[in-house]
């Protein structure tokens, strides 16, 4: 059997900054991938701690040895491809397609919103999650309040 390289006293310095920088989860446990192995736990038991496979568990640490902190430093999602509008010129006019023109209130129910974010989006029917119109309105400052004949209400 192929015996692993020893992690290195620079490498160990780099492991350790990362565990205090690391942002997200997946992130977290490639770093905690290498700061286990550092600390002498073997592939077989880091998986069960961490919850990925052993094979999982060996590709980040050859990884991590070919290439460095590299493995850490991985694009966000996003993207012209994941976005639903076009930047913030797009929202805001958006936005003031559904804005009351005399109080600046949004009367318009959720289902309604999101049907014509759809449509302003070019996206199929029911392909954006309701929670992306409350995050929406919420991003331009838009807080729902709910009116007695149950009709929700957003304004800023």
């Amino acid at each position: 059997m192929k015996r692993s390289k020893e992690i290195t006293a620079k490498e160990k310095i780099i492991v350790r900054r990362w565990l205090d920088m690391a942002k997200s989860a997946t992130t977290l446990r490639r770093v905690l991938c290498l700061w286990l192995r550092i600390n002498g736990y073997k592939a077989e038991e880091i998986h069960e701690m961490i919850g990925w496979s052993v094979g999982q568990v060996q590709k980040i640490q050859s990884t991590f040895m070919r290439h460095g902190e590299s493995i850490f430093m991985t694009p966000g999602k996003g993207g012209k491809r994941n976005q639903y509008l076009s930047g913030v010129s797009g929202e805001t006019a958006f936005i003031n397609t559904l804005r009351d023109k005399k109080t600046g209130m949004i009367f318009l129910k959720i289902p309604e919103i999101k049907r014509k974010f759809e449509l302003a989006a070019r996206k199929p029917e029911n392909s954006v999650a309701a929670s992306t119109i409350y995050r929406f309105l919420k991003r331009h400052g838009y807080k729902s309040y709910q009116l007695n004949d149950g009709q929700r209400v957003f304004s800023n």
